[in-house]
């Protein structure tokens, strides 16, 4: 297990020094309210918000999913209807849960 700490630290090394950048168009595709969670658009930075929390910038990591700044404990995750808007978030949780919401 030594060099699992150094894989997680050169990922997360790597995303900082060069993140995934979305088109405006496919951010502002995620744009709406999941659940209890809320997804929207300052300047060019998608962020989330759950419930009455401080929302929080998502970090794109790929193929929809996105790290929240400043969290480690979770992922999110987006799932795409066949016109490219958001239908379905997903965190999926350290331990391996995953929490599913649909868009409203």
């Amino acid at each position: 297990m030594a060099g699992f700490g150094r894989l997680v630290r050169y990922r997360c090394e790597r995303v900082k020094s060069s993140p995934v950048r979305l088109e405006p168009a496919s951010q502002l595709a995620l744009v709406g309210v999941y659940g209890v969670n809320r997804i929207s658009v300052v300047g060019d930075t998608l962020r989330f918000q759950r419930r009455q929390r401080a929302p929080r910038d998502l970090v794109a990591l790929g193929k929809g999913r996105f790290m929240v700044r400043g969290q480690s404990d979770f992922r999110v995750r987006f799932e795409r209807d066949g016109e490219g808007r958001g239908q379905r978030l997903l965190i999926e949780w350290g331990g391996g849960q995953v929490e599913v919401s649909a868009r409203e």
